[in-house]
């Protein structure tokens, strides 16, 4: 695959996102992901900092994204 499509990123691209087509690294894909996330919670008032979250996890991956969208968002205080 051609190299990350993003600025300033020589890594070799790895995936293409769905989102916007562009061919991403590893670590940019994370990034970005990590991004819409809180672009997302922030935008629809889904939570505010202070607020409690539980989830549910089954430990499909599904439950395990959720899990570390929960963890980052304590991390980087959305």
């Amino acid at each position: 695959m051609k190299p990350c499509e993003l600025e300033n990123c020589e890594e070799k691209a790895v995936i293409k996102r769905g989102k916007d087509g562009r061919a991403v690294c590893k670590k940019c894909f994370i990034e970005l992901f990590e991004q819409d996330v809180h672009d997302t919670i922030v935008k629809e008032k889904l939570f505010t900092r202070g607020d409690k979250v539980a989830i549910g996890a089954s430990g499909g991956k599904d439950s395990t994204v959720l899990a570390y969208v929960v963890k980052i968002s304590d991390i980087i205080s959305f």
